[in-house]
């Protein structure tokens, strides 16, 4: 507690507006599945305890990192999947009834990516619907229609999972390739692969967008992860031109996007890749890369 009340007093100082995530995969053992029982005791409490500790050194809230991509790092290749992602959806709306009174933004950050058949074979159409249920229809139900619909186990009716969020947040960073086996590849098979496995690919930061205008009309976006981990910083730098040129695109043609966060401003531990893939604007040691440079020119610009 004292350690972020150090780190959001600091970015206030510099003039930094944070926002906070409750939630991003790294959890004590006996909260891991959001039961009913972990979510009305344990995370009811946690996420009151931020507010009222935090609240106040805090710009705006984004409760739940990544639902999808938790339910299947949690439990791959499970029938469980879903239960965890819809459980995962109802302690995102449950945040949002604890924060909304706050007067702090609270969004979302659904990990989104387009999926792509790149064999044309049952195994292939089987994980393309999986992919298609977990990534992107289930909590788009949720959200547009308060439904909850499971595959297998039928739709329930949950009314305030409907836009339990002031912004649908979501990280962005390559489509999705599915091959003959069921196998995730990168998309599309001829780009560049980054030394996490996929492809880093700009497009398809333009079809989430478009796909969430059309699909969730109405509802403010907001971009809440979008870089590339390299050491090569010039084609980090390539990737942004291209990527906040469809950003701009987006917006003059009247997408609702409401802002967008970089991955990362410094370089992180990034999970089991350790330091070695550098997702950074600044290096650790706070030395600025020309990716720096270029996000600045961009903001400055307008």
């Amino acid at each position: 507690v004292e350690h972020y009340l150090s780190v959001l007093t600091a970015a206030h100082a510099a003039g930094v507006s944070p926002w906070v995530c409750l939630h991003h995969f790294t959890l004590p053992g006996w909260v891991t599945e959001l039961d009913e029982r972990e979510r009305s005791h344990r995370w009811s409490r946690h996420v009151a305890f931020c507010a009222e500790t935090f609240g106040d050194l805090v710009f705006g809230w984004k409760p739940i990192n990544e639902p999808a991509a938790y339910a299947m790092l949690y439990v791959p290749k499970s029938r469980r999947l879903f239960d965890v992602l819809g459980a995962a959806l109802i302690a995102q709306r449950d945040a949002w009834r604890e924060l909304r009174g706050g007067g702090k933004p609270v969004a979302t950050i659904h990990n989104l990516s387009p999926v792509y058949k790149v064999a044309d074979t049952i195994p292939a159409q089987r994980t393309y619907e999986i992919l298609e249920e977990a990534i992107w229809n289930v909590w788009m139900r949720a959200d547009r229609d308060g439904v909850l619909e499971l595959p297998g186990r039928g739709a329930r009716e949950i009314p305030d999972l409907r836009e339990a969020c002031d912004l649908v947040g979501f990280s962005y960073y390559s489509a999705t390739g599915v091959g003959a086996e069921g196998e995730q590849v990168p998309y599309p098979s001829s780009a560049r692969v980054g030394p996490m496995g996929y492809a880093p690919w700009s497009e398809g930061l333009g079809v989430v967008l478009r796909r969430l205008h059309d699909e969730l009309p109405g509802r403010p976006l907001l971009i809440c992860e979008h870089g590339v981990g390299t050491d090569d910083d010039e084609w980090r730098c390539d990737v942004l031109r291209e990527s906040l040129a469809i950003v701009d695109e987006a917006i003059a043609d009247g997408i609702d996007l409401r802002g967008f966060f970089h991955w990362t401003g410094v370089d992180n531990y990034e999970w089991t890749s350790g330091f070695d893939v550098q997702f950074g604007c600044f290096t650790m040691d706070r030395e600025p890369r020309g990716s720096a440079e270029l996000l600045k020119r961009h903001v400055q610009a307008r």
